[in-house]
Parts: structure tokens; sequence; C-alpha cells
């Protein structure tokens, strides 16, 4: 015993008998498995990040204004329903800002936006100018950079995700209908595209997400009025013209 711990204190205090002992020992394992590499270096997968994945999933108002002036509002999930009203109620005042439409979403929700002249833009939540509960906001016709001639008849937002309701229901100032799946109006490009072939006069009007097994009622402003079950109207393609749905008299307000 004695011999072995001199024979290690002695290697210990020679840097060279060290060095040549790893030396001998390496060599050995290099005999025994040879010099090929057991181990791979894999580079860690990266995908890709998009500009949603960075934005946090808020609860919102989308607010229209009667001038045309669209805008962001966010709503603390602390505030209950009354404070919310109360929100609204001071928007609503006239000596404030009057809506002409208004909606409570996720920032990660899809917006539509229909035109007049039968065209459909499509925004995310968090896209529409985040503003102050008083403020003006930004105009709707430099937010979807329309015509000065175009106007926005109809604004749908839907959920990006679990959406159940599967079916756009649009109605023209003629009395024209038509229902058109949503899925239609997926990837829509920046310029918009178009929602439905209109006849010579006519407008879009009206638009409306459905489940499909709805009962749609159309009204005039004289009191005039039909019903009838969805079902009855069958989907069509996006740029098809529609059927009629109510016969109008040539004086009767739509």
């Amino acid at each position: 015993m004695r011999a072995i711990i001199a024979e290690l204190t002695m290697i210990l205090k020679s840097p060279a008998k060290i060095l040549k002992i790893i030396t001998n020992e390496v060599s050995e394992l290099k005999e025994k498995y040879g010099d090929e590499r057991r181990t791979k270096v894999v580079g860690a997968a990266v995908e890709a990040v998009a500009d949603e994945d960075l934005i946090p999933e808020e609860d919102a108002i989308v607010t229209v204004s009667g001038g045309g002036y669209i805008k962001r509002v966010r709503q603390t999930r602390s505030k209950s329903s009354g404070a919310a009203a109360r929100d609204l109620s001071v928007l609503m005042s006239p000596t404030k800002i009057s809506l002409s439409q208004f909606f409570s979403a996720k920032t990660h929700d899809n917006v539509l936006f229909f035109t007049d002249r039968g065209r459909v833009f499509q925004t995310k939540v968090y896209e529409i100018p985040a503003a102050t509960r008083t403020s003006k906001g930004k105009a709707i016709q430099n937010f979807l950079e329309l015509p000065a001639d175009e106007n926005v008849n109809a604004i749908v937002n839907y959920s990006a995700k679990g959406e159940k309701r599967k079916y756009l229901m649009m109605v023209t100032r003629q009395g024209i209908m038509k229902k058109t799946p949503l899925e239609d109006f997926t990837n829509i490009r920046r310029t918009g595209i178009i929602a439905i072939s209109l006849k010579k006069g006519d407008h879009l009007k009206w638009a409306r997400l459905t489940d499909g097994s709805s009962e749609a009622v159309l009204a005039t402003r004289q009191g005039q009025s039909i019903r009838f079950s969805e079902k009855q109207a069958r989907p069509m393609g996006r740029t098809a013209a529609g059927v009629r749905a109510i016969k109008l008299e040539e004086k009767t307000e739509r």
C-alpha cells in the first residue's frame, strides 16, 4: 500500500508523467473503439414566428362612428358589463361621437368589411387602429384604402378558431339575397375581393353570419316583410349574383 501511495505521489508531482498517462489511456481507447464519431450534432428546428404570435389575445371593443371613423379600444376583463355599457354610452352621447356600429371581439379575431359595391376586405382585430375611449379614430376609407365613392355598409367579425356559423348571408338594396360559405372568404388580398356580383344600380346593404338553419326576416321601411327558412336558400359561389328574396315596388324604401 505504501508503495502505491509513493508512486501516485510521484506522479502527481510530475506534470510530464500525468500527460504521458493521459496519452496512453486515450491511445488505448482509440484502439478499442476506433476514431469514428458516434455522436451527431443536429441543429434545433426553428419554426417561423408570425406577427400574430407576438400579439397577446385580448378583449377589445371596435367602434365605427357615424362620420366613418374606426378604432379599437381595449376592454379589461375586470370591467363589469355595466361599466362597459357606461363606456359605450359616453361614445354614443350626442355631445360626443355617435356610433353607427360597434362589437366586442378578441384581438386575433377576423373582421370582414363589406362595401356598397359588393366587395369585401379582411383584417384582424389587432390591425384596427388602437385609440382612447373618447378619441375619433381613423377614417375607415383610409384604413381600407377605399375610393371616396365606395362605402362600408356592413361589418362582420368572427373567431379565427372554432367558429360555428358557417355561412354569410347578404342582401342588396333591390332585395337580392345570397348565402355563401364562410370558407370562401379566407385569405382575402389587401385590395379586397368580390363578395357578390351586383346588377347596375344595386348596392350591397347588409351581411350577417348564419349557422345554415336560421330563420330570415326581411323588412322594408313601409312595413312589408317576408320570413323564410335559411335552408331554402342554397349556398352560392362568391361571385354569384344571388336570387330575389323580396319583390319591391318601384318607390319602396329598402
